[in-house]
Parts: structure tokens; C-alpha cells; sequence
């Protein structure tokens, strides 16, 4: 077994790809997510990215987030609901 080799707190080890770099947006992951929710605003929901923005969304104004499986039966989907004292419900036609 080799012996750790001791280093200062002022040393420090920057890995890079060698991949070429990619551009960071300076905003928020909330703010990239949602810069475009609204090119999106009449698709959302079942296995899919939107589900992100309506998560994301409903945290960035103060919500609380509780993700519901849709093939859940009807009982555990209305304890769920009454559980988290919901006050809206975000779904598409199909599972409605």
C-alpha cells in the first residue's frame, strides 16, 4: 500500500477534459430551465423533460413539489393529493 503524499491547503488540483469546454450560463438552474417553459405551455407531463420545468416552476414561486405516479390507483393518488394538502393538481389529457 503507498503512502499518501502530504500537500498544502494552497495546492490545487484542476482536472479538464479533453473534451473543448462548454459554455456556462451565469443565471440560476431554475432561470436556465424555465427561460423557454413557455414554448412549451400547452405539452407537458407524463415520462418527459417538462416535467422538470412544472417541478422546477411550481419550487421557483414558492410551491412545494409532490411528484405523483400516474398509474397510481385512484385511492393512492387521493391520499397523496390530501396528504400534501395540495392546492393544484398538473397533469395532461390522457391521465386526467
Amino acid at each position: 500500500m503507498e503512502t499518501p503524499i502530504p500537500c498544502s491547503a494552497e495546492e490545487e488540483h484542476i482536472f479538464r477534459s479533453q473534451r473543448p469546454a462548454v459554455p456556462v450560463p451565469d443565471i440560476t438552474l431554475n432561470d436556465f430551465v424555465l427561460q423557454d417553459a413557455e414554448l412549451y405551455a400547452d405539452q407537458l407531463l407524463p415520462n418527459v423533460a417538462e416535467y422538470g420545468i412544472v417541478a422546477l416552476g411550481i419550487m421557483a414561486s414558492g410551491g412545494v413539489f409532490s411528484g405523483a405516479n400516474p398509474a397510481a390507483h385512484e385511492s393512492e393518488l387521493k391520499k397523496q393529493v390530501q396528504a400534501a394538502d395540495a392546492k393544484l393538481i398538473v397533469t395532461n389529457d390522457l391521465n386526467y
